[in-house]
C-alpha cells in the first residue's frame, strides 16, 4: 500500500482482534504527521455549486483525502481510508425520510410533522432515489481507485430502529410499540430486508475491487462486517429493548460475518448484558460521553466493571479517540486480547515509541 508499508502485518493483527486475541500486542491505530511528506500535486477542483454537489461529488473527497494521506503517517493499525459520508443513517432517505443538508452534516427525519400521521411508513426501497444513486456512484468511484492506495469505508446505512425513527419520529415510534407492537415488528423486519439488500450491493462493489473494507469506524476486515447500533435504545426499558430491538440485532449479526456494537453513551449501558448475549456480536465499541463530566476518560474508574464484563464474555473492546497518555493506565485493567485503541501522536518518533511501550505494558495480561 502506497501510504502504509506494513499493511500485510496490520491485516494479521486485525484478524487476531476479531478472534479476541492478539499477536504480540493489542491493536493500536496511531497517526502522526509524516516526517517527510510525500509529493502530491493538488489538481484544480471546481468549487461546488451548492450543498448537494459538496456532499456527492466524489472527486472533491478523493483528492482532499489523498492530500491528507501524503502528509500523515499511518502507524500500528491505522490505515488510509475513503469513507463515503452521506450522513448518519442515510438509508432512511431512499425509504422515504426527509433530509436536510448542512455544511457539516446531513439530517434525516419524518416528512410529516410530529402527530400529523397515524400511519406507519412503508418500506419500499427506492433505488432511483438521489441519495441511493449517490451512494452507489461514490462507492464505485472510490472502490475503482482503491487498490494499493487505501481502504474503502462503506457509507453509514444506520441501524434498523434508528432508520425507523427517521421515518416515523421517536415519540410516535414509542407509542406505536405500545399500541401496535406486531406492526412495529413487521416494520423493523422489512427495514432489515432493505438493509441486507443495500449492504449486499455496496459490499459487492467494494469486494470486487478491494481486499477488505471499513466503514465510519476505522477497523478492517476482509469479510463482511459492520458496527450495529440502536441509539434509540437509550429511551427504552430493558424489557422493551429485549422484546423489540434484540431480535433485529440478532438478524443483522447473523447476516454479517463479523459485527460489533456501537454502545452510544451511559444510557445504553443498561442493555449491555442483553447485547453481550448475542453470539454474532464480536466486540463492543464503548463511547463515554461529555455527560460523564469534564474529568471523564476511558480509564474512568466506574467503567472498569463494564470492560471486564465485555471481556469475560470473550468479546473485543473498541476505544476511539484515546489520549495516548491514558493507554498505560488502560492496560492495567483491560486485557490486550481483542482490544483496539485509536489515538494520535505529535511526531512519528512519539508514535513508534508508544507502540513499543504498548507491547511491554500489555503483553502478559489475560482476559478476566
Amino acid at each position: 500500500m502506497i501510504y502504509k508499508d506494513d499493511w500485510e502485518e496490520t491485516k494479521k493483527r486485525f484478524e487476531a482482534f476479531w478472534a479476541c486475541d492478539m499477536i504480540d500486542r493489542c491493536c493500536v491505530a496511531v497517526t502522526a504527521p509524516r516526517s517527510k511528506p510525500l509529493d502530491y500535486t493538488f489538481p484544480d477542483i471546481k468549487e461546488p455549486a451548492d450543498l448537494w454537489e459538496k456532499w456527492t461529488t466524489p472527486e472533491n473527497f478523493y483528492h482532499g483525502n489523498e492530500f491528507v494521506f501524503s502528509l500523515a503517517s499511518f502507524l500500528g493499525e491505522s490505515f488510509p481510508y475513503q469513507f463515503i459520508n452521506l450522513g448518519p443513517g442515510m438509508l432512511a432517505a431512499p425509504l422515504g425520510a426527509d433530509y436536510r443538508l448542512d455544511d457539516s452534516t446531513i439530517w434525516f427525519g419524518p416528512k410529516q410533522p410530529s402527530g400529523q400521521s397515524n400511519a406507519l411508513p412503508n418500506t419500499i426501497f427506492d433505488k432511483g432515489h438521489e441519495f441511493w444513486k449517490a451512494a452507489v456512484d461514490m462507492t464505485g468511484y472510490f472502490a475503482g481507485r482503491a487498490p494499493d492506495k487505501y481502504v474503502v469505508g462503506m457509507t453509514d446505512l444506520g441501524g434498523g430502529f434508528d432508520i425507523a425513527v427517521s421515518l416515523r419520529g421517536a415519540q410516535e415510534l414509542i407509542f406505536d410499540m405500545i399500541e401496535r407492537p406486531a406492526e412495529v415488528m413487521n416494520l423493523i423486519s422489512a427495514i432489515d430486508d432493505v438493509w441486507f439488500d443495500a449492504y449486499g450491493i455496496l459490499y459487492k462493489m467494494i469486494a470486487e475491487n478491494c481486499d477488505g473494507m471499513t466503514c465510519w469506524m476505522p477497523l478492517w476486515s476482509r469479510d463482511m462486517w459492520y458496527p450495529l447500533q440502536c441509539d434509540f435504545g437509550a429511551l427504552l426499558s430493558p424489557k422493551m429493548f429485549d422484546e423489540f430491538v434484540k431480535p433485529t440485532l440478532e438478524r443483522e449479526a447473523t447476516f454479517l460475518d463479523r459485527a460489533l456494537f456501537h454502545l452510544d453513551g451511559p444510557d445504553m449501558v443498561k442493555h449491555a448484558d442483553s447485547i453481550l448475549d448475542i453470539e454474532g456480536i464480536h466486540a463492543i465499541q464503548w463511547r463515554p460521553t461529555e455527560y460523564d463530566g469534564p474529568d471523564a476518560s476511558y480509564v474512568y474508574e466506574k467503567w472498569i466493571p463494564l470492560y471486564r464484563k465485555i471481556q469475560a464474555k470473550k468479546k473485543g473492546i473498541v476505544m476511539l479517540g484515546v489520549n495516548p497518555k491514558e493507554i498505560e493506565e488502560i492496560l492495567k485493567y483491560v486485557s490486550p486480547k481483542g482490544l483496539y485503541m485509536q489515538t494520535s501522536c505529535e511526531t512519528e518518533d512519539d508514535a513508534l515509541d508508544l507502540l513499543k511501550q504498548v507491547e511491554k505494558w500489555g503483553s502478559k495480561r489475560e482476559i478476566f
